[in-house]
This record gives C-alpha cells, structure tokens and sequence, in this order.
C-alpha cells in the first residue's frame, strides 16, 4: 500500500527539493543487502539547460532532461547525518526524465506515482554525486524513463542559487564517472549482454530476473 508523506518542497540552492516532515516509508531487499532497512529522508531533482544533459546517469550514452533521486539512509545508524559516510549508509533510487512532447499523453508529478510501471532496475555501489562524494550510496536506476511536462521543467531551471543565477546555467548535475572494476547489476536480462553486466559475489546474473526489491512506492 502507497503511504503518503508530507514534507514541503524547497529550492534550497543547489536542486528543488521535497524535505519530509514526517516518517519515511522503509526500502528493503537491496543487493547484498537484503535484510538491511533504508528509510525516505527527501527526494531531489537534478537537471540542466538541454532536454539530453540533464541527467547524472547515461543509458546507452545517452542523457536526458531531467533526473529524480529518493534518497534513503540505513535506519540502523538512526538519521542521514550519522549514516552519510558509511559504506553502507544511503540508498538512492534514480528515475531518468524526458520531456513529454504529446501534451495529450497522460503525465502525473506525485512524486509516489512517478515510480516507472516496469521495476526493471540497474544496480552498483557508488559514492554521492555531491560533497563529500562519500562512497556510501547504493544505487538503484530504473530502466525505464518518465514523462516531464515542459512547463514543469521550465519551473525547475528558472530557480536560483545563492548566489542568484539559474540553477539551469551550470546545471546540478556531477559529470559521469567510469565504473572502476565495479559490478554492475541488473534484475532483468538484457537483449545484449556487456562484459559489465557480470557476475557477483552474492548474486549472479543468470538469477537476477528472480530478484524483486520490496519498493514502498506502488
């Protein structure tokens, strides 16, 4: 069942972002971690001034519009603060965005009904893409893309720093970083199979396509 939070959306000067004022919902059944408990703590957008460089992850060596991140801590370290720079501290599920160029297709921006219809998801174990840049994320980036209106977009690239320009101008984005021997893992088989989608010490890939994360959102 979808819980519903209430928070309130800030531009804090670097991204739009929605704060929650109360109990985040749990995220459970990460790789290598599945007994592990991660709980909401905001989510954010990130973007920039084209429709194809606004996103921190690349598909195919392709960017899109705009990029939403949930971010969620380990609730056994009990706040984000103490949990940001362990190795196991954060979750951070990655929604990719493009613009929606029919405005008769159906759109909707609730940030608990945005979560792609298909949970087919990439995984690897990587860092922040803000300062510190600690490696303590889990990310988790859905294959799948969602819509964005125009209008909506706009909204987020007229928003200022604080140092008073466009957020849009230099973008919020952190520059793709290579894998580093990391492993890339995937819950569904791939239609042509790369070198990075290897096997795991805790899970190997001909078994991911039984792998199902508990997602608090649907």
């Amino acid at each position: 069942m979808t819980k519903t939070h209430k928070g309130v959306f800030i531009n804090n000067g670097h991204a739009p972002t929605f704060q929650l004022s109360d109990t985040g919902s749990i995220m459970t059944g990460l790789p290598c971690f599945r007994r592990e408990k991660f709980r909401l703590h905001q989510f954010h957008f990130h973007f920039r001034h084209g429709e194809h460089d606004g996103t921190e992850h690349e598909m195919e060596g392709v960017k899109y519009a705009a990029e939403l991140h949930m971010v969620h801590y380990n609730v056994k370290y009990g706040s984000f603060v103490k949990a940001v720079d362990k190795y196991d501290g954060l979750a951070v599920v990655a929604v990719l965005m493009e613009v929606i160029l029919n405005h008769g297709t159906h759109c909707s921006f609730n940030p608990f009904d945005i979560v792609p219809k298909y949970h087919n998801f990439f995984y690897y174990k990587g860092s922040l893409t803000t300062p510190g840049c600690y490696q303590s994320v889990h990310w988790l980036i859905f294959k799948e893309k969602i819509f964005i209106k125009p209008e909506t977009l706009k909204v987020f690239r007229d928003m200022r720093t604080k140092h008073g320009e466009p957020i849009s101008k230099r973008g919020n984005i952190r520059p793709v970083q290579p894998l580093f021997m990391r492993h890339l893992l995937i819950n569904f088989f791939p239609k042509k199979p790369k070198k990075e989608f290897s096997t795991y010490p805790c899970m190997d890939l001909r078994a991911t396509t039984e792998f199902k994360l508990d997602f608090p959102y649907v």
